[in-house]
């Protein structure tokens, strides 16, 4: 990794963690997690996934595969239209999208998603099988059995 880059996220990580412990909610950091612990503890462990991330000039979000990852657990997200997110994140079916740059609309994300948790796991779960490798592979075969 890129030692300015390395060094800028722990300026960044620094001035979250005092941010937080500002805050006026409970949180619990985690600090770096494995792949097993993400997928059979954290995303288990939440109600709803929020990583809402910024539009930065010379960097673009991915497709947005936790997204999916936490939909597959049943867990709704709280993301914003930017990179391939859009693509990973059905509005209403998946999750909400809010302005990364306005805490109270993240807030009110995260509290509408609290408030209607009984509706979201069985969509997200259905919503994150609509990306199965194995539907999708299935799917990309009989598009290439058609062109050939």
């Amino acid at each position: 990794m890129d030692p300015k880059v390395k060094d800028r996220e722990g300026v960044d990580r620094k001035r979250i963690m005092n941010e937080l412990k500002r805050a006026k909610f409970e949180y619990e950091h985690l600090g770096e997690i494995s792949e097993e612990e993400e997928i059979n503890e954290f995303y288990l462990s939440i109600d709803v996934f929020v990583l809402p991330p910024l539009e930065l000039p010379n960097d673009v979000e991915g497709f947005g595969i936790v997204y999916l990852e936490a939909n597959a657990c049943g867990i709704p997200v709280v993301a914003s239209k930017t990179g391939g997110v859009p693509d990973a994140v059905k509005e209403g079916v998946s999750g909400v999208f809010a302005d990364p740059t306005n805490p109270e609309d993240i807030a009110n994300k995260i509290l509408y998603i609290i408030n209607t948790l009984e509706k979201w796991e069985q969509r997200c779960k259905e919503h994150a099988e609509n990306f199965n490798v194995r539907k999708i592979s299935k799917q990309f075969k009989e598009l290439y059995e058609k062109v050939t």
